[in-house]
């Protein structure tokens, strides 16, 4: 994929909006396919703050999402809020439609998929997520939420996630540990034993299925300062062993690289790998960041 866009800041400092454009190219053996999309989108902080909590953040974005295989949705949005109401609490809460494009399947016509003969083309989805957190101290972050959705295809979910982290040292050296519950569950599964027949789903549908991963990531800044709004350089490099409900495991390795050349530019590099008996996946991006 690429993507350029570009973010104006305006009014508080959390306050910007912004313009993306994103090409996404898909490839497979016998299928490829490119898309184009645009999204608009930006947050603020109402001037007019309660004093029932500390920060209020309103947030959005449309979308408008074109490939050569025509997608439910042409339009996609988020909307939602984050309220902080002292350092210890906040709750946030998102509503979506979002496309569902977990893989080349996903965008093939109706009646073209791989080895089924599938009643509907492409799926889309509409729901919300609400969640709480907790900063229980300058190390310690807890957090959880609830996700529920409706498909274009007649089938919903529902699905939830806790976070548990702790920072073992604190920057310019930090090393932190995590645990991550997910679970989600389909009102229909759409396809029965998907991880041995992932080339023939549209998307990934289980009925009752649960993650637990830890993750142990070292993050170390090699310039003076790290605070916001500083120059910084870091890396970071990070393990997850992830076990589902099902008995099986899978690895992930991550690693990023940040330099900031100077108030203006910045260079990011990140790229990771996940290993599993089913199947392995490897990313790599880098993104350059000019402010003006």
């Amino acid at each position: 994929d690429t993507t350029i866009g570009g973010r104006l800041p305006i009014a508080e400092e959390d306050d910007w909006v912004e313009l993306i454009y994103t090409q996404s190219n898909m490839v497979s053996e016998d299928f490829d396919s490119t898309g184009n999309i645009l999204n608009f989108g930006g947050q603020f902080t109402p001037l007019d703050q309660s004093g029932a909590w500390e920060k209020l953040i309103i947030h959005g974005e449309l979308g408008f999402e074109d490939y050569i295989q025509e997608l439910d949705a042409g339009v996609v949005y988020e909307m939602g809020f984050d309220v902080r109401f002292n350092d210890l609490f906040r709750i946030h809460g998102t509503a979506f439609r979002q496309n569902i494009i977990e893989n080349h399947n996903s965008i093939r016509p109706e009646g073209e998929l791989s080895g089924l003969d599938f009643d509907n083309g492409p799926v889309s989805r509409s729901g919300s997520n609400v969640g709480v957190g907790a900063q229980m101290s300058r190390q310690w972050d807890l957090g959880l939420s609830l996700t529920t959705a409706n498909y274009s295809d007649n089938n919903s979910m529902v699905g939830w996630h806790i976070y548990n982290g702790y920072s073992v040292t604190l920057p310019p050296k930090e090393l932190k540990i995590s645990i991550n519950i997910d679970a989600q569950d389909f009102s229909v599964p759409v396809l029965p034993n998907y991880k041995f027949n992932v080339d023939n789903a549209r998307y990934f549908a289980p009925n009752d299925y649960t993650t637990m991963a830890g993750s142990v990531e070292w993050k170390q800044w090699l310039s003076r300062d790290h605070f916001k709004g500083a120059n910084q350089t870091w890396y970071s490099a990070s393990y997850t062993g992830i076990w589902d409900s099902d008995g099986d495991f899978y690895n992930q390795i991550r690693a990023s690289l940040h330099y900031d050349y100077s108030p203006s530019i910045s260079l990011e590099v990140e790229t990771g790998l996940l290993t599993s008996a089913f199947y392995n996946t490897a990313i790599a991006a880098a993104n350059i960041v000019f402010a003006f």
